[in-house]
C-alpha cells in the first residue's frame, strides 16, 4: 500500500510548470519565447540571438518568431512555445504573459491565453492599472 500511496506523490513531483511569453511587437511580429531569461533579454534588447521564424504564418498573415535558447537552436522539434502554439503542446501546470498596447495579460491557463488571442479580449479577467514593471496596466 505504501508505494501506491507513493506514486502520485513521483507524478507531481515531475509535473513541472511550463511558461508561455508573447509580446505583440509594435514591427507586426509575434514574438514567442518559452525561456524567462530569453524573454528578459528581448525586452531589455528589442532582439534575440537565436531565432526560428514562420513568415506570414499569423492570423493576420504576421511573421511568428520564437525566441530560442543556445541549447534549442539546433532543434527541429521539442521546442515548448512552437509546440504550444501548435497545439502540440497543452500544459497541466502553466504560466503565460501577452504583451501588447501598454498591457501585460497573465494567464494560469493555456485555453485561457488562446482565447484571448483568437478575440483579443479576456472574458473574465481583474485589471491592475499601473503596476506593471514600467507602468504597464496589467489584466
Amino acid at each position: 500500500m505504501q508505494s501506491a500511496e507513493k506514486a502520485p506523490q513521483s507524478q507531481e513531483a515531475t509535473q513541472q510548470l511550463v511558461s508561455l511569453y508573447e509580446v505583440r511587437h509594435e514591427d507586426g511580429r509575434l514574438y514567442y519565447f518559452d525561456d524567462y531569461s530569453a524573454y528578459q533579454h528581448f525586452l531589455e534588447h528589442d532582439e534575440t540571438p537565436y531565432t526560428y521564424k514562420r513568415i506570414a504564418a499569423g492570423a493576420k498573415g504576421e511573421t511568428l518568431v520564437f525566441g530560442l535558447t543556445s541549447k534549442d537552436k539546433k532543434k527541429t522539434s521539442g521546442i515548448a512555445s512552437v509546440d504550444m502554439i501548435d497545439g502540440k503542446l497543452v500544459p497541466e501546470m502553466f504560466y503565460g504573459e501577452l504583451r501588447h498596447e501598454g498591457r501585460i495579460y497573465v494567464f494560469n491557463r493555456i485555453e485561457d491565453m488562446n482565447e484571448v488571442r483568437a478575440t483579443g479580449e479576456a472574458a473574465l479577467r481583474f485589471t491592475d492599472i499601473g503596476s506593471g514593471p514600467k507602468g504597464e496596466t496589467v489584466v
